[in-house]
């Protein structure tokens, strides 16, 4: 966990000082990548051996700047104290101002700015209809739907984004030059755009949630982030008094966030309604993040868990943020569980370990890794109405030792040990009154922590009989829940020719041959559990030493070499 999120800020660090913003499919690190010989991809070569070895460019998705993808870069670097390098991010968008509010102005015929998911680095349009132009349908209009037909809440977001960096850094320049013109604009295509209703709210139609669902009306996410932004500039009294008033106006007209009932319990909705669900966004969360109108901190942490209950999607890796709604839930088990599996899923394609794996969308991934710092940052702590929530969904068999940065200048530190916050600090000392605690939460895993399947486990080979460790195993123990650093060290200096006993012993085998079957009962893995392993490996080692899973699967446990003595589970 410490090194997925040390190693994603430094190489944000690395390559975020330039012009240009860092790509999330690889940034400036991208390399040749090995590709199974049955993917063959468009801009690889063949080998010898059969795979396939790309160019040291390759990347999918190519030169777009993928706005879903490019936000999780940025969000995180606020609370890790490197807003500085933010800029190149926010001077894309705003940079491209003028230009958008131009194409706003020849295709709509009306003032404001919109930005799309998909734009090329000149700013122009990018898969925005499935006829290569971006469609004009009028308020009750019959239409297909397409994935960036009426998806223009990236303006929202960088703006929310803006008005954080903002609140963070103090920086009044920042709020005079670029954000009060860049949320003008964005702010003024809303109001020009769409109709209101017999009741004078705004009615956002024809419009969709995100990617994902299509022909909509009134998305939870635009909703959202017009009364998280509105709500933000009104609060900061910027921009002149005829701003001011105009925006006052305007969120007087944004409807509530629209909400359903699933088996009797309120929850947040998507749309007021919509028609089709193509994609795998969760836009009924958005709400809760990026844009905080829910939340533990807000009185409504039961809502954000009831809505992540019933996700359609659940998917955990890539551009989504699951952990990190679910740590707005102060739900500390599922934010823990669904961090360590987005931080393990690394590609194995890469030579690089710090890119996640191809799928939904590419090798090299980076903004998997943002979306795991920024959900690991509001698990130690989040901020709302003045008030600092310390602790509000930190696991209590997770030990940290943390420097977060505050809004206003501020600075929070502590250190968490065996489930006890053993002391903590805030500069400036004037926000101690500002600070809620929490306790680290005690709870049974959701979900077994090992799938359940009917393999037995096995040592030296997977269960289709390849895959077999070369060299030699000497000792394999199996340990219930986790085992300290100083056990560690006892047994790495202690017999390795003995067989490990003790309370948390579930059994010890001394030189196994592959192929062999532990005596592990399946109760055994209804917990955490531990394991080591003395090995002598093979020349070029790539074998198994521990299998408990269908061969090509995702559903039970496995310890490797692969790929030539990486370690890898």
């Amino acid at each position: 966990m410490a090194q997925s999120y040390n190693v994603f800020r430094f190489l944000m660090a690395c390559q975020s000082r330039g012009r240009i913003q860092t790509k999330f499919n690889g940034g400036l690190f991208t390399q040749q990548l090995r590709v199974p010989h049955n993917k063959k991809r468009d801009c690889a070569t063949q080998q010898a051996d059969g795979s396939w070895l790309t160019h040291e460019d390759d990347r999918m998705w190519g030169r777009r700047f993928t706005f879903q993808n490019q936000r999780l870069l940025y969000w995180p670097l606020l609370a890790s104290g490197d807003s500085d390098l933010m800029k190149p991010f926010f001077a894309y968008y705003s940079n491209l101002l003028e230009m958008r509010k131009a194409i706003t102005k020849a295709w709509f015929g009306h003032e404001g700015a919109y930005f799309r998911e998909n734009i090329e680095p000149t700013g122009a349009e990018r898969d925005c209809g499935n006829g290569g132009r971006p469609p004009k349908t009028k308020p009750g209009e019959k239409y297909d739907g397409w994935y960036h037909d009426y998806y223009f809440t990236c303006g929202l977001e960088t703006t929310a984004m803006m008005i954080d960096y903002v609140s963070y850094t103090g920086d009044t320049t920042f709020r005079d030059r670029t954000l009060i013109p860049f949320a003008r604009e964005i702010l003024r295509f809303y109001d020009q755009h769409y109709p209101r209703g017999a009741d004078g709210k705004i009615r956002l139609e024809p419009a969709q949630v995100l990617e994902t669902w299509w022909v909509a009306v009134n998305p939870a996410p635009d909703l959202a982030g017009l009364r998280c932004c509105l709500d933000e500039l009104l609060a900061m009294k910027a921009g002149a008094a005829e701003d001011q008033a105009c925006w006052t106006r305007f969120r007087a007209e944004i409807p509530e966030i629209p909400m359903r009932m699933l088996e009797g319990r309120q929850a947040i909705a998507p749309a007021e309604k919509w028609e089709k669900c193509k994609n795998l966004e969760n836009g009924e969360l958005y709400p809760v993040f990026p844009f905080r109108c829910f939340g533990v901190g807000l009185g409504s942490g039961d809502v954000v868990n009831w809505t992540l209950k019933h996700r359609v999607n659940k998917m955990g890796k890539c551009w989504s943020q699951d952990e990190i709604q679910w740590a707005y839930a102060g739900n500390a088990t599922e934010a823990g569980e669904g961090l360590i599996n987005r931080f393990r899923v690394a590609s194995n394609e890469c030579r690089f370990p710090m890119y996640g794996s191809e799928g939904p969308d590419s090798c090299p991934d980076f903004d998997h890794f943002g979306s795991g710092s920024t959900a690991l940052q509001r698990m130690l702590v989040q901020e709302e109405n003045g008030k600092i929530l310390l602790l509000p969904a930190w696991p209590a068999n997770w030990d940290a030792d943390f420097k977060l940065h505050l809004t206003g200048g501020g600075v929070i530190a502590g250190t968490v040990k065996e489930g006890r916050l053993l002391a903590w600090d805030i500069q400036p000392s004037t926000r101690r009154k500002d600070v809620m605690l929490y306790q680290p939460q005690t709870g049974a895993p959701s979900k077994p922590v090992v799938p359940a399947n009917a393999h037995p486990l096995r040592v030296g080979l997977d269960s289709n009989g390849g895959g077999r460790f070369q060299g030699n195993i000497g000792r394999v123990t199996m340990f219930h829940g986790g085992i300290s650093a100083g056990e560690i060290g006892e047994l790495a200096s202690g017999d390795r020719g003995k067989r490990v006993s003790g309370e948390n012993v579930e059994g010890s085998w001394l030189n196994p041959n592959p192929g062999d079957q532990l005596a592990a009962k399946p109760d055994d893995f209804s917990g955490p559990v531990s394991f080591e392993a003395w090995i002598q490996p093979g020349p070029n080692e790539s074998g198994r030493i521990l299998d408990k899973l269908p061969a090509g699967k995702d559903d039970g446990l496995l310890l490797d070499t692969w790929p030539q003595l990486k370690a890898r589970h």
